[in-house]
């Protein structure tokens, strides 16, 4: 299945994000947010999620740096960000977006997501996975 139709079976199983690997679903959520994509981590563990295709529902530069976190192959989304594209590219990771903004907003979108904020300052997948595990933590934010 292509990136695109990938992206589309998003909407059509009413899901956020699903994780395939070796062409089977290993993970998939219909929560918000960048905690499904945490938990994938946390429950599978990174060797298990080498490899796989991830297709998120937004994909800003924290969740691209969790992506190159986990040594994905492929990466797609409704919506990415310049930044989060640029991360992926520079990983060497295939991906595509239906649509590329500036940024990734907050809920209210009164400010840069919070999650996009924890991580600005680093290009390291390890540092950022740290950095949102501890902004998740310590705060009401997901």
């Amino acid at each position: 299945m292509s990136l695109q139709n990938l992206v589309t079976a998003l909407d059509r199983d009413g899901l956020n994000l699903i994780i395939l690997s070796k062409g089977k679903t290993i993970y998939s959520s219909k929560e918000d947010g960048i905690n499904p994509l945490i938990d994938a981590i946390d429950t599978l563990g990174t060797d298990r999620l080498k490899d796989s295709v991830v297709v998120d529902k937004i994909i800003g530069k924290a969740s691209a740096l969790l992506i190159c976190y986990i040594g994905a192959k492929k990466a797609s989304a409704k919506v990415m960000s310049k930044m989060g594209a640029g991360v992926l590219s520079r990983h060497g990771i295939e991906c595509f977006a239906e649509l590329i903004t500036d940024e990734i907003r907050n809920r209210t979108n009164t400010d840069i997501c919070p999650f996009e904020k924890a991580v600005l300052r680093t290009s390291s997948p390890r540092k950022a996975y740290e950095l949102i595990k501890s902004s998740i933590t310590n705060s009401a934010c997901r």
